[in-house]
């Protein structure tokens, strides 16, 4: 953890939060277009496949950062992930 005063910790988290549960939402938006049959290709199985799987690996990427600069845990912030709602619905509006 880096050193830093608790209104630079918070700070941190608010700009950071936003980030990591964006990622994270990836796996719930390909499920989302595949509960909707909207991946109707090999072509798009295989990108939002791929698309998933770097988006995992950014979650895990902001989740280290949120813990060496903001005082999160993972345990803490994989529970918070998981207990956001996914609202995907202005998206799938324009599908």
């Amino acid at each position: 953890m880096f050193n830093a005063a608790p209104s630079d910790v918070r700070a941190r988290w608010d700009k950071l939060w936003p980030d990591l549960y964006t990622e994270y939402d990836a796996r719930h938006l390909k499920k989302e277009l595949a509960d909707r049959n909207l991946i109707v290709s090999d072509e798009a199985t295989a990108f939002f496949s791929a698309w998933a799987i770097d988006e995992e690996r950014h979650t895990d990427g902001f989740i280290r950062i949120i813990e060496l600069v903001a005082n999160g845990s993972e345990k803490d912030l994989r529970e918070r992930l998981d207990a956001r709602s996914h609202d995907f619905g202005p998206i799938i509006e324009q599908l």
